[in-house]
């Protein structure tokens, strides 16, 4: 199967859970159920063991997977020649969501990855065998042997058989992926999947990067790997590794597991962790639009779903190794405005997100490419058809859950930081009255805002009181609510 104009709406009636649409007025009328039928077609429920949340998220991180290990400069195009890279970067947050990713996708990867190596060592071994034994050719110099193909190079050294016009092709040609492939592009560079648990480990798999990308897995399981995760994503995400020689230039994604919830520390730290802000967020509890299920038990839904999940990522990664035909995968398909529609949705939460409309703009296309190529993958019984419409109403979800994440908790630790000051504060104040410049210059550089949205607050609680641009303690006395101070 494979996605096209045809496919129809799976939901055709716009209706929609109208607390949802009330809560989070960025989802259009219809959202929340394309979004849950695309999750019943996918059996995401069964895939989440029963949390339907974490099968919509190991169903985000499968599909992602297979756009994620494709080979570089993959993308999905229309008849307009639209061009949208598929490719995404992760960060699972959950236990229960991180230990199901582990078993059907991180666990997948991880064997194709070593079956890889297994072949490497195999072809090595019998390499070494061949050369301990005196053989024909080496009794008998050049015996049964044939000159090798002259490569571009050899042809360029030699420029005296070319005119000006065969000359400057030649030249074009050192542009383009080079001919005559042979094992040792396989054998040289064989990682596409890498798991990360040190600065040695990411040196080593940046230096045998398959085709120049690489997709990354490291778990956070204490502080120092949130450090570890930065490195990752300054040197493998935005392609500009810091080292001196480069054989090629490496560029690739990761996928960050934590389950054991370290996001909110990271986020609320005070610590500038804008790296964090280069992934999309799937968690267990994150706050936002639930996923919820509706009466569409009548429709088609694929079974044993992590077996076609398999069989995706394997013809994916085969098609990726091909060193015979080494062209990115491309997926046509007709966006009939999705893609324009899904920027424009992004631009809307830029605002309350900085950097998130460039962060999770190849999330729609990316669901599209993955997904197509589970369902593609399930034999002809299991046939289902979904709609662009509906990928695009779970990224919104997806989007959606996110930014509710981060206000929630940054909200959370601005409202502990106005705790702890009031406290700090009430203690200043004994020494005698304040103005603001005199709070900043004892409270470690606390802007002007914060000083004052304290003081407001001691002030609503009877504690202190504002003469001019000083604050003072209020006589206990005149106040009633003195030992009620709110922190």
């Amino acid at each position: 199967m494979s996605v096209n104009a045809s496919l129809p709406n799976f939901i055709q009636e716009p209706s929609d859970n109208p607390s949802e649409l009330t809560k989070h007025p960025s989802l259009e009328t219809g959202d929340m159920r394309d979004a849950a039928a695309l999750l019943h077609q996918f059996n995401a429920l069964a895939l989440g063991e029963g949390s339907l949340t974490a099968g919509a998220n190991t169903l985000t991180a499968m599909a992602l997977t297979i756009a994620n290990l494709a080979p570089p400069g993959s993308c999905i195009t229309d008849d307009d020649g639209a061009r949208v890279s598929v490719g995404m970067n992760l960060l699972v947050h959950g236990a229960l969501s991180c230990a199901i990713i582990d078993d059907y996708v991180l666990a997948v990867l991880a064997k194709l990855q070593g079956n890889v190596y297994g072949h490497i060592r195999q072809r090595l071994a019998r390499k070494k065998q061949r050369q301990s034994r005196i053989s024909e050719t080496t009794l008998f110099p050049n015996k049964g042997e044939k000159d090798p193909t002259p490569t571009v190079l050899d042809r360029l050294e030699k420029n005296s058989f070319f005119n000006d016009a065969s000359f400057e092709l030649e030249w074009r040609s050192l542009l383009q992926p080079p001919l005559n492939p042979d094992m040792g592009e396989i054998t040289d560079a064989p990682v596409f999947f890498a798991g990360i648990g040190s600065a040695d480990g990411l040196d080593s798999a940046i230096g045998f990067a398959n085709k120049g990308r690489l997709l990354v897995h490291t778990t956070l399981t204490r502080k120092a790997d949130a450090a570890l995760l930065e490195g990752v994503i300054r040197e493998v995400v935005s392609g500009c590794p810091k080292r001196k020689l480069l054989a090629a230039n490496i560029k690739g994604e990761v996928i960050a597991t934590d389950p054991l919830g370290m996001l909110g520390g990271l986020l609320a730290d005070g610590r500038d962790r804008g790296w964090l802000g280069r992934m999309l967020w799937l968690g267990d509890h994150a706050d936002g639009p639930k996923f919820e299920i509706y009466d569409v038990a009548t429709e088609p839904k694929l079974r044993r779903i992590g077996d076609w999940f398999s069989l995706a990522i394997e013809g994916v990664a085969a098609t990726r190794l091909n060193i015979h035909k080494p062209s990115p995968m491309e997926m046509k398909l007709p966006m009939d405005g999705e893609q324009s529609r899904w920027c424009a949705f992004l631009l809307g939460l830029d605002p309350r997100f900085p950097g998130i409309a460039g962060t999770l703009r190849p999330l729609w296309a990316s669901l599209v490419f993955g997904l197509e190529k589970i369902a593609a993958s399930a034999p002809a019984d299991q046939l289902i058809r979904f709609s662009p419409k509906a990928v695009e109403a779970l990224a919104r979800v997806l989007a959606l859950r996110m930014v509710h994440h981060r206000e929630v908790v940054l909200e959370a630790a601005r409202q502990k930081l106005v705790e702890n000051l009031a406290a700090s504060f009430r203690i200043k104040l004994m020494d005698g009255p304040h103005s603001i410049r005199d709070f900043q210059r004892r409270s470690n550089r606390i802007d002007a805002p914060t000083c004052l949205e304290v003081l407001d607050r001691l002030a609503n609680s009877g504690t202190v009181e504002r003469r001019g641009s000083l604050w003072q303690l209020l006589d206990p006395g005149r106040s009633k609510t003195l030992t009620t101070v709110d922190v």
